[in-house]
């Protein structure tokens, strides 16, 4: 990388990084179940297995990420699954990320989600920064304003981290992410119209 590059790969990372919010699940944490509303998410690559049964993860692709406000009127929110990260780092993708209005999650990503939002820096420059990165992703911003310059800035970034990685505590992961995604849901309910039942047609698979 360039040296100016560099400098203004730090100084965005400053700006991107202040307002991050991370949780830590250790092994002696509660993994209760999420028991809330029904929840219609969007996948990028092979849905994860979790503990509710009234989760349903529906696969998708890149390309479907530019269709913002009719992808926000299917599903609750965007994950998109490790074997996809590399790709999900593209420069051609970095300001989609800011306007696609659910908040997106990238799983296994041991660098914060405002990494993917920057055009000129490779995935895995940074890879470790944080090695015990389960999950990060963007939450949306309470004013629910898509796009920005950055991006990011308007949502606010969020993370768990696996204390110790097994299958009890990813699925307690995901637990915490439903949740999260439940409460933003509730948020905006007075606002968003009636979610659309994604079908099978809706989006390519």
């Amino acid at each position: 990388m360039k040296a100016s590059k560099l400098i203004l790969f730090l100084a965005s990372l400053v700006v991107l990084l202040a307002g991050c919010t991370f949780e830590m699940i250790q092994q002696s944490d509660d993994t209760s179940l999420y028991r809330g509303q029904s929840l219609n998410l969007a996948v990028i690559g092979d849905p994860p297995i979790v503990r509710e049964k009234h989760v349903t993860f529906t696969e998708i692709t890149f390309e479907d990420l530019k269709r913002g406000a009719e992808l926000a009127s299917h599903y609750d929110a965007v994950f998109i699954m490790k074997e996809h990260l590399r790709e999900a780092a593209e420069g051609q993708y970095a300001k989609m990320y800011g306007e696609t209005r659910l908040p997106i999650f990238f799983v296994e990503s041991k660098q914060p989600a405002a990494f993917f939002t920057l055009e000129d820096v490779e995935y895995g420059t940074f890879a470790d920064i944080n090695p015990h990165m389960y999950i990060s992703g963007f939450l949306l911003h309470p004013e629910d304003q898509p796009g920005g310059d950055p991006p990011v800035m308007a949502r606010q970034d969020w993370g768990i981290t696996l204390d110790i990685v097994n299958s009890t505590n990813i699925k307690a992961a995901y637990s915490w992410v439903f949740e999260t995604i439940a409460s933003i849901n509730n948020e905006r309910t007075k606002e968003r119209p009636h979610r659309k039942s994604p079908g099978k047609a809706a989006f390519s698979t």
